[in-house]
């Protein structure tokens, strides 16, 4: 799939009220690069440099094997980036504590219900 520019795009003002953001890792990279250190990211593709337990949670998320929740509240993630194919949309999509602020048939962005992230997007833009 291609990288999702818009719904980054998005999701920046919530990334830019100081939420971290939780997407696949070669997205993530994308942002590390783009971005810097100025984007928050909780993983990216260089999956070796990380210790095993990272990237165990990150496959907990990615499969949305259960559990999924307490990874995203133990990295603090505020929003998502993430393909509505895998699994873990699903899961966001039903959540009680997760809110789908935008979707364009192929990524979505959800965010933490109640945070500064989430009332970012609901302003004039979102």
């Amino acid at each position: 799939a291609a990288y999702p520019v818009d719904a980054l795009a998005f999701a920046a003002p919530a990334v830019e009220a100081g939420g971290r953001l939780l997407t696949d890792e070669t997205t993530g990279n994308l942002r590390t690069l783009v971005e810097g250190e100025d984007w928050p990211i909780a993983i990216d593709d260089r999956i070796d440099m990380y210790p095993s337990e990272v990237v165990d949670d990150y496959l907990t998320v990615l499969h949305a094997d259960d559990g999924w929740e307490s990874v995203l509240d133990a990295w603090d993630v505020a929003v998502v980036v993430w393909e509505v194919t895998r699994p873990l949309a699903d899961e966001l999509a039903t959540s009680r504590e997760w809110e789908t602020v935008y979707t364009d048939g192929t990524w979505l962005v959800a965010c933490r219900q109640g945070s500064p992230s989430c009332a970012a997007l609901a302003g004039p833009a979102g």
